[in-house]
């Protein structure tokens, strides 16, 4: 009996030392938010693409012939009018004499023929000889005259191939798969060398069908090296095609605007396109962090369903909400049903958020 008693006693005194519950409610948590405010009606597209020279040709010969000391490197800059390659002029000139004896050979010719013709004429009109002899002199004239033709046109042909053994640079540019050999027997229009301009670059893509409407000649691009990190270069679209070349796939070109020499043909590029939504994936911009979603994989989707939390400054508390995506843009996406403009929705801690619970806004607003 002592025993129970005492331990009767021990609790009692046990409880009476033991604190009060402590009934007071959490303080409200804070919360940063983003305004909706940004109707997004355009999406950037990305396509890949290789740096390409926007000014570009391959160099021949318009005769054949035997060059001369090639001493021209890839990658050397040239300046317009510049000798690139020469071919032995020595043949050549050669036939440039032999066309200017055969041209003062009908000269003389045909001035011979001339005064002959001049004094039967006379001698005709005068019926002193008979009308074949006039129709001879005549016809040795003609004869005279078409020679000379020839001859002056062998003179300038001699002459045009003299300056054709000569090539030089079109543009100003830089020099590119050189295929010319020392003292190596060409042929007229065969491939020597290929020549780009070094400040105009372009870069060709595809497009699919869903979006070749939407790019117009003229609209404006951006386009990124992979060699030169996030740097980006403004350029224009300069050509969209009309027809497919491949299964959906149409070929478009856009121009680069004013580069640096740092830029060299065959980078890796990326055009950047703004493009124009379908009326039924247009919505509001929000920041990929405001959505709270159970599966990551949905970020591939077209469509998916999310949930963002809504601060509603009546009652200082978050509403649940169901949102609609419908593009992924980076960090951002396009939610196209379930937001307003002006509603704040929460950006930071949303995992942590539950429908109806109090929070404090936090200044400043994202």
């Amino acid at each position: 009996m002592p025993k129970l008693f005492f331990a009767v006693v021990i609790s009692a005194l046990l409880i009476g030392c033991a604190k009060p519950a402590d009934n007071r409610e959490m303080p409200p948590r804070g919360l940063k938010v983003y305004q909706v405010m940004d109707s997004a009606k355009m999406v950037q597209r990305r396509f890949p693409s290789v740096l390409a020279a926007h000014d570009e040709t391959q160099l021949s010969f318009d005769i054949g012939g035997q060059l001369g000391q090639v001493e021209l490197q890839e990658g050397q800059r040239v300046a317009r009018g510049e000798l690139l390659l020469q071919l032995d002029t020595a043949r050549i000139a050669l036939h440039r004499q032999d066309a200017k004896a055969a041209l003062a050979q009908a000269q003389a010719g045909y001035q011979n023929a001339r005064s002959n013709f001049t004094r039967h004429e006379a001698m005709w009109q005068q019926r002193v000889i008979p009308r074949a002899r006039y129709d001879d002199a005549e016809a040795a004239l003609a004869t005279a005259a078409a020679q000379l033709e020839r001859a002056e046109q062998g003179l300038a042909l001699a002459e045009e191939n003299l300056r054709k053994s000569a090539l030089r640079a079109p543009f100003d540019g830089i020099v590119a798969n050189v295929r010319a050999k020392a003292f190596a027997t060409v042929a007229a229009g065969q491939t020597l060398l290929t020549l780009y301009s070094e400040n105009a670059f372009e870069v060709a893509f595809s497009v699919p069908s869903s979006v070749i409407n939407s790019m117009s000649v003229g609209q404006a691009v951006a386009v990124q090296m992979a060699e030169l990190g996030d740097v980006q270069f403004e350029g224009q679209i300069s050509e969209v095609g009309s027809r497919a070349a491949s299964v959906s796939a149409f070929p478009v070109v856009a121009v680069l605007d004013a580069v640096p020499q740092t830029l060299r043909v065959g980078m890796s590029a990326e055009v950047i396109a703004d493009i124009a939504l379908p009326a039924d994936y247009r919505g509001f911009l929000l920041p990929l962090n405001c959505l709270v979603f159970d599966n990551a994989s949905r970020l591939t989707a077209k469509h998916f369903e999310a949930l963002v939390y809504v601060y509603d400054a009546a009652s200082q508390s978050v509403v649940a909400r169901p949102v609609t995506v419908s593009e992924v843009r980076g960090n951002e996406v396009i939610v196209s049903k379930g937001l307003s403009a002006g509603d704040r929705v929460a950006a930071a801690g949303v995992s942590y958020l539950r429908d109806g619970m109090k929070v404090k806004l936090l200044e400043p607003q994202l």
